[in-house]
């Protein structure tokens, strides 16, 4: 789908239900490079409700594009206090402390992306080996084979998309 069709797509959602689709609506708009329409959503919305964090996530990008950094600081603090494990926002104020020369605070925040990353991944590994024991004890001879095999794959590639990323979602 193009960025305009996503746009007209999420204008349209927008318009059925703001309370829902503020925050991927204005993550559109940063996207495309209009980020005051983006701020405007967000400072909008935000007001009405304080509590969503995928909201105050997409607001601090837009600020932090606008090289409103302090702002965009603020606002990822709060997305922070809302989901202390929230990698983006973790990200972006270790990326401003370092801007603005805190190396202490951006490796205090980059310690922190990693204990995340490193606790998905385990729990990732968990799951996969959850489902393998689950299907060794349930499927029938042969098929049991196969079906471990895939889900042993989709763990490993799992564990190596979630490294190669950085941990991002």
């Amino acid at each position: 789908m193009s960025a305009s069709a996503r746009l007209n797509e999420l204008k349209k959602r927008y318009n059925e239900n703001p309370r829902r689709f503020f925050a991927p609506l204005a993550n559109e708009f940063r996207k495309t490079g209009d980020l005051q329409m983006a701020i405007g959503i967000c400072e909008r919305h935000l007001a009405e409700q304080p509590s969503n964090m995928n909201g105050h996530v997409v607001y601090g990008q837009a600020l932090f594009e606008a090289g409103r950094l302090e702002d965009a600081a603020a606002t990822f603090a709060n997305a922070v206090a809302l989901d202390p494990e929230n990698l983006i926002a973790l990200r972006h104020l270790g990326d401003i402390s370092r801007m603005h020369g805190d190396l202490a605070g951006a490796a205090e925040r980059a310690h922190a992306v990693v204990d995340v990353v490193q606790q998905e991944q385990r729990l990732g590994v968990a799951v996969a080996t959850h489902q393998v024991a689950h299907h060794r004890a349930l499927s029938a001879p042969g098929v049991a084979e196969h079906h471990v095999e895939i889900i042993e794959r989709r763990a490993q590639l799992y564990v190596a998309r979630r490294a190669a990323a950085g941990g991002r979602g």
